[in-house]
């Protein structure tokens, strides 16, 4: 069976640890986040691997993981400000840790914030006499536990007396909240099923949820879903109609991606794929690892590719209609693989959506220690040369770091988070704030002068944010896809070294389509494209 659910960063001795990188045309570490785009976090335990991220209303960053002792699964949680500090006013000194059962590791932990400002975090929690549950605990906002929710803030669910541990959690509207994970059935030889429950805000089962707030699916295979399969869920996203899809892969010989949506009343879709199901083969094994819906109900799924052996990795994606069909404008009849390296193992672990449908892919590659690595994805399937060396792009420290979570935040800038290893038993959070390419260009020479516009698309004005290497005197004019001057928005301002921001009144009478910040310290020019 091919499962990545935690992958031991293993550190090399090092000398230095620099955090200089060199991107060409990638996304650009945002200087305002930490130290030049960068955050680690100790938690003063060996090992903690990040699995989640949640953004708050506040814009406050919450990153979510676990840790295990050999013993003793425990909960880890941090939050940090938006300049990527520790918030002092959470847990204890920006960190909480909550043990949760005995005799799991549990590396899958799922964070997400409720409308009232509490925060959930659903996985799993083992102990001698019920065996691995579900396991659901609720914070209050400064991060003690919430103890009107279940006992002293958490929530155990047996589903059926066998193993049932939940990977991935979305709340909805009205704080309902929806988690998926697996379900071992005693019936068909204790392999796990997918399951999907739905809990009301005060922690109990909605029993008008699929078979008493529960739904377990089993996949079988392509040419006959009735037999016995080995199935696991990595991820579930909610349609805007409200029906839930989820992803992971089934086992049966071999593993195979598989999708499944269900009705918002835990039912099976009988419109998407075989009776809500979809199986597809890339011809080995494979893995689907996260899910984006498009805005036309399109659905995209990344994950892993096993060849050969499971040491031998690709970057599998496949792109669905909204009625479970391959989209065989994609790809290679809706599918296709990269590699990062032909000799480098890589792992899948997450994906944003460009506001143009462009697809990030991010996790980690392994050669000589294990590195970030972020892929560009073009509508079509192929990769964007424009980005990054041939549409790839590999962030190394100089240590191990690898990617497990990724998060866009409301201004267009993207946190990837996971973990670092600077020494052999330890493993911390790592968080790096980036900037889109879209909204972001080469700095004046070698300056590393960092410029970003939101939002983009723009109505009327546009928010110019930028990191000064030193004190400039910058004109800022709005050009036109020919290179003709419209206006001048800014003419021969000072600005100071370091941190700056400037709202820019974008003409009224401007008619859609594509323009250009063209911003000049006298010497040489820097444009950022900007689409209204």
């Amino acid at each position: 069976i091919c499962k990545m659910n935690k992958i031991k960063l293993i550190p090399i001795i090092i000398l230095l640890f620099s955090t200089n990188f060199s991107f060409s045309q990638g996304l650009v570490l945002d200087n305002s986040f930490g130290t030049n785009g960068m955050v680690t976090t100790a938690f003063g335990i060996s090992e903690c691997q990040m699995s989640s991220l949640t953004i708050q209303s506040d814009n406050k960053i919450i990153a979510c993981g676990s840790s295990y002792n050999g013993l003793t699964n425990q909960i880890v949680l941090s939050r940090y400000s938006t300049n990527g500090s520790l918030d002092n006013t959470f847990g204890n000194d920006g960190k909480v840790i909550t043990p949760l059962g005995t005799g799991l590791e549990n590396e899958n932990n799922s964070v997400a914030i409720l409308n009232n400002g509490k925060i959930l975090v659903a996985g799993g929690t083992g102990n001698a006499t019920s065996g691995i549950d579900f396991g659901i605990v609720r914070y209050n906002s400064n991060g003690t536990l919430d103890t009107s929710f279940g006992t002293n803030g958490i929530v155990i669910s047996d589903f059926n007396s066998e193993t049932n541990i939940g990977r991935s959690m979305k709340v909805l509207s009205d704080n309902k909240f929806i988690i998926g994970g697996s379900l071992n059935v005693s019936s068909s030889g204790n392999y796990p099923n997918f399951v999907i429950a739905k809990y009301n805000e005060n922690d109990t089962l909605d029993t008008t949820f699929g078979n008493s707030g529960y739904t377990s699916i089993n996949f079988g295979t392509i040419s006959n879903n009735l037999l016995v399969s080995e199935d696991s869920l990595s991820c579930l996203e909610i349609q805007a109609d409200g029906k839930i899809v989820a992803g992971g892969f089934t086992y049966y010989n071999q593993s195979d991606f598989v999708l499944v949506r269900l009705n918002s009343n835990g039912s099976l879709d009988t419109s998407f794929g075989a009776n809500g199901r979809v199986i597809t083969d890339f011809g080995a094994g494979e893995e689907i690892r996260s899910i984006q819906i498009l805005a036309n109900g399109e659905i995209i799924a990344s994950g892993n590719y096993y060849f050969n052996s499971d040491s031998n990795q690709r970057i599998a994606i496949a792109k669905y209609n909204a009625n479970g069909s391959l989209d065989t404008a994609f790809g290679t009849a809706g599918k296709t693989l990269f590699d990062i390296n032909s000799n480098q193992e890589v792992f899948v672990n997450s994906t944003e959506l460009q506001s143009d449908n462009k697809l990030f892919v991010t996790g980690f590659v392994l050669n000589t220690d294990a590195d970030f690595f972020i892929i560009r994805c073009n509508t079509d399937g192929t990769l964007d040369k424009s980005f990054g060396v041939n549409g790839v792009q590999v962030i190394d420290s100089g240590v191990n770091e690898g990617a497990f979570t990724s998060i866009t935040q409301p201004d267009g800038k993207i946190i990837i988070g996971g973990g670092i290893s600077f020494t052999e038993t330890t493993l911390d959070f790592i968080l790096m704030r980036f900037l889109e390419p879209t909204l972001v260009t080469n700095s004046f020479g070698m300056s590393q002068n960092n410029f970003s516009a939101y939002p983009n698309p723009f109505t009327n004005s546009i928010n110019l944010t930028f990191s000064l290497f030193k004190n400039e005197n910058l004109t800022i004019d709005l050009v036109d896809a020919n290179g003709r001057i419209i206006q001048n928005l800014s003419k021969e301002k000072v600005f100071s070294s370091g941190n700056n921001s400037l709202n820019l009144d974008i003409p009224e009478i401007l008619s859609k389509g594509i323009y250009f910040l063209k911003i000049s310290n006298g010497f040489e020019n820097n444009t950022i494209k900007i689409i209204k």
